[in-house]
C-alpha cells in the first residue's frame, strides 16, 4: 500500500477535467477511467511515520501517566520511544516531503 498526496491527485484530476471540457473532448469512459488509474499509480506519495500513541503504549497508564518519561500525556500523544502494549492498534501520522 502507497500513501499518496490525495490534494496533489485531485488538482491533477481537475485540470485534466478542464482540459477537456475546453476542447470537448469526446474520450470513451474506458479511456478516462484508465487514464484516471494511471494518475493514481503515479501520484506523488507523502513520507508516512508509524508510531504509537501513548493511549495505546505500555508505558502509559490508565490515569494518563507515561512511565518512561514519568509526565502526564494525553492518550493521542506519541513518541519515538513508545511500545505497543498487547493487542492495541497502531496509529500514523504524516509528514509532508520537502
Amino acid at each position: 500500500m502507497r500513501t499518496i498526496d490525495a490534494g496533489a491527485l485531485k488538482r491533477k484530476v481537475q485540470r485534466l477535467a478542464i482540459q477537456a471540457w475546453k476542447m470537448q473532448v469526446k474520450a470513451s469512459a474506458e479511456t478516462i477511467l484508465n487514464q484516471f488509474i494511471d494518475y493514481i499509480d503515479h501520484a506523488p506519495t507523502v513520507d508516512a511515520v508509524q508510531v504509537i500513541r501513548c493511549g495505546f503504549c505500555r508505558y502509559y497508564n490508565s490515569v494518563g501517566y507515561c512511565a518512561l518519561h514519568q509526565t502526564e500525556m494525553s492518550k493521542t500523544d506519541f513518541c519515538s520511544y513508545g511500545k505497543k502494549d498487547g493487542d492495541h492498534a497502531e496509529g500514523t501520522i504524516q509528514k509532508e516531503r520537502s
